[in-house]
């Protein structure tokens, strides 16, 4: 799904999917039913398009949840795009999240697809 005109780059469809293997990083548990390829989805904290600081990290800026924490058509009580707040008290700020999942990244020796000045630009959004 592309989103207004901001198609991610090759490289950015490249770290989504590396993300996405990662699982739900909210819970690390498949909330009652076996985590699949497809029950993945991929969150934009920002938004495709967002830029902090004159950087592009719309793209980047992604954590994988199960579709129950994501889809809009889902009930769960603390899914993150009908009630971002009661996500929050859950499961901690996309910011803490999306760190942690870095630092693993950077711990496994998995090289980041982007510059510092991205991870920069997060780490002075505020939560």
């Amino acid at each position: 799904m592309q989103s207004k005109g901001n198609a991610p780059t090759a490289a950015q469809e490249a770290w989504r999917e590396t993300v996405r293997r990662v699982g739900c990083i909210a819970t690390g548990a498949d909330l009652a039913e076996p985590i699949e390829p497809g029950m993945v989805e991929i969150h934009h904290c920002l938004g495709a398009s967002a830029v902090r600081d004159k950087v592009a990290v719309g793209h980047w800026y992604i954590l994988p949840l199960h579709w129950r924490l994501h889809n809009i058509a889902s009930d769960h009580p603390v899914n993150i795009t009908n009630d971002k707040t009661r996500f929050t008290q859950a499961y901690g700020s996309e910011k803490a999240l999306f760190m942690a999942m870095i630092y693993g990244f950077v711990m496994a020796g998995i090289a980041l697809p982007f510059e510092v000045d991205v991870l920069n630009a997060i780490g002075r959004e505020r939560t």
